[in-house]
């Protein structure tokens, strides 16, 4: 039987593994980025962020913040224009629970 190998050498190891972990990195930094533009009153309820083509998809972790993040869609796709140097298209927010 072989020694184990560590993660962060399987996740170098293939094309596929690479892909997975670069797009798990800039799901990380997006959400971080969203994160700092909002009150941390709200950033606290942001459970995931999911870029899709022109798409950004929030995920809150409950009904009650969801509405509230509404609110603040069009002052938060400014401050994420200005950090990620793109215009953001749509935001829409989803209710998410975290995982248990």
């Amino acid at each position: 039987m072989s020694n184990p190998r560590k993660l962060s050498e399987l996740l170098k190891s293939g094309a596929r593994l690479q892909h997975l972990s670069q797009r798990a990195r800039a799901a990380v930094a997006i959400k971080e980025q969203v994160q700092s533009a909002l009150p941390a009153s709200l950033a606290a309820h942001i459970t995931g962020v999911t870029q899709r083509r022109d798409e950004l998809v929030l995920a809150v972790d409950s009904a009650a913040f969801c509405a509230r993040l509404r609110f603040e869609v069009p002052r938060l796709r400014e401050a994420l224009a200005k950090a990620m140097g793109q215009s953001v298209g749509r935001i829409s927010v989803r209710v998410q629970p975290p995982p248990r």
